[in-house]
């Protein structure tokens, strides 16, 4: 990996592939929740075949969470709900459908947010229970 703090494409596709690579730093998640790469998530989370699925799953649901949370200062509406389309339009897996569901609900109340659930992993950990 050529930087830990700005991660290439290809850097994050090798890592999230390598079931036995931890991260690369304490707060990748947060570095990887500010790259342009939102379409890869919703790859890897919807993937029966990427050790870190989960791991992606819980960036989106960080995504969705800390803009909502920072009152749209970290990703606007529009960039969101842009997101949300591409996973409706493109990516059925159940977990990310369920992410999208959880999100536009947030959108709709978002008084509803608890930081606990969307920025630090809960909602994510629930897949596969």
């Amino acid at each position: 990996m050529r930087s830990q703090y700005n991660p290439t494409a290809e850097d994050v596709t090798r890592w999230a592939y390598d079931a036995s690579a931890a991260a690369p730093l304490q707060d990748w998640d947060l570095i990887l929740s500010h790259t342009p790469y939102e379409p890869l998530f919703l790859k890897f989370a919807s993937a029966d075949d990427c050790p870190k699925r989960e791991y992606f799953l819980s960036v989106l649901y960080l995504i969705v969470g800390d803009a909502v949370r920072t009152h749209f200062r970290t990703r606007s509406r529009e960039d969101v709900e842009r997101l949300l389309s591409l996973a409706e339009q493109e990516f059925p897996a159940y977990w990310v459908h369920l992410w999208v569901e959880r999100s536009r609900e947030l959108l709709a109340k978002p008084d509803s947010f608890r930081y606990d659930d969307w920025c630090a992993g809960k909602l994510a950990g629930e897949y596969g229970r």
